[in-house]
């Protein structure tokens, strides 16, 4: 807005003093801005689901409502975090005064990238809260509603900008914990893509999200007299508090779970794809005992329930179409053309 660009240039023609937006203003242009990032977020998913489709046809094919929304979910996080660790960068990069004051320093690309961010939770929460996603991982939300509160509070107000910005230094991990999903949904866990993404996936948890976010930590700590009240810096800690406590859960989730997982019988394990609901988990064999020159017979027994599956060929044998028919046991014995 007009008043935004007057400020700016005001401060800019007299660098000794600091000239900050109106209080009006600023609440005005920010709220703008989270609305803007809320938007375009929303519209990319909407857009995504959109060619999903088309862009993996195979894939969307065996994806019912709740994994496609899940993957369409993951698509738009990915492209979060790409965009906001390019934006956190050219922010650190062009406006390197804002590490001497995080608190009340005022940069006009600080400011975007964080209401940027802000709209993009508000959107994730709305998606996940209206797909049923956030029962995956209540933590999830709780994370989100803490950082809706903290950038919110930032943007409307113009301060601890900075601040709240080198906290999303961490989604130079986030790139590659999504990527690392992303091609788990995809089923590329055995590829050596996977494994990279896997080793920097680890790298990058400590360096851009649990060290900087401890030595934010250390810093409210240490400048807690700049703090214009204690309320404020309470708010800070708290909040530093909770970010870091989530990471750790993160942490935990990713490095020692997989060791218990890693005793298990194989046969125990399920992938997301081939997972069945807690009643219908039973034990099964499959026999295979025909030669599928144009058509063969697949006899499956599951706790005494016979699935015969009849699959068929076209003519180039590069494709088969499968249908199931469920039969009782005693029926079983039947007579097949």
């Amino acid at each position: 807005c007009s008043a935004c660009q007057h400020d700016v240039a005001e401060r800019a023609a007299n660098p000794q003093t600091k000239m900050f937006l109106s209080e009006g203003s600023c609440s005005i242009v920010g709220l703008e801005l989270i609305a803007a990032g809320t938007l375009m977020f929303s519209a990319f998913c909407f857009a995504f689901g959109k060619v999903a489709g088309w862009l993996f046809p195979a894939f969307m094919a065996t994806m019912d409502d709740l994994k496609t929304a899940l993957f369409v979910n993951e698509v738009t996080s990915y492209a979060h975090s790409v965009l906001t660790s390019c934006l956190v960068l050219v922010c650190f990069l062009r406006h390197p005064e804002s590490v001497d004051d995080m608190i009340e320093e005022v940069c006009p690309s600080c400011m975007a990238c964080l209401a940027v961010s802000c709209g993009y939770f508000i959107y994730d929460s709305l998606h996940m809260l209206r797909n049923d996603l956030h029962k995956e991982d209540p933590s999830i939300m709780a994370h989100h509603a803490v950082v809706i509160s903290l950038f919110g509070y930032a943007v409307i107000n113009c301060q601890f900008i900075p601040y709240l910005v080198g906290t999303l230094v961490c989604e130079l991990n986030s790139v590659f914990l999504h990527q690392r999903k992303l091609l788990g949904l995809l089923r590329q866990r055995q590829t050596h893509l996977y494994r990279l993404t896997e080793i920097l996936n680890h790298v990058t948890m400590i360096v851009f999200r649990h060290i900087p976010h401890i030595f934010l930590l250390w810093h409210v700590c240490v400048y807690r007299d700049r703090f214009p009240s204690r309320l404020s810096f309470a708010a800070a800690f708290l909040g530093m508090i909770a970010i870091e406590y989530l990471n750790l859960n993160l942490s935990y989730r990713l490095w020692v779970k997989p060791l218990f997982r890693s005793g298990k019988p194989r046969a125990e394990k399920r992938t997301e794809g081939n997972r069945l609901p807690s009643s219908k988990l039973v034990a099964y064999e499959v026999a295979v005992d025909a030669s599928l020159n144009h058509s063969g017979h697949i006899k499956s027994f599951q706790n005494g329930l016979a699935l015969d599956t009849a699959i068929s060929h076209d003519r180039h044998g590069d494709h088969k179409s499968i249908t199931h028919v469920d039969r009782r046991h005693s029926q079983s014995s039947c007579e097949r053309s």
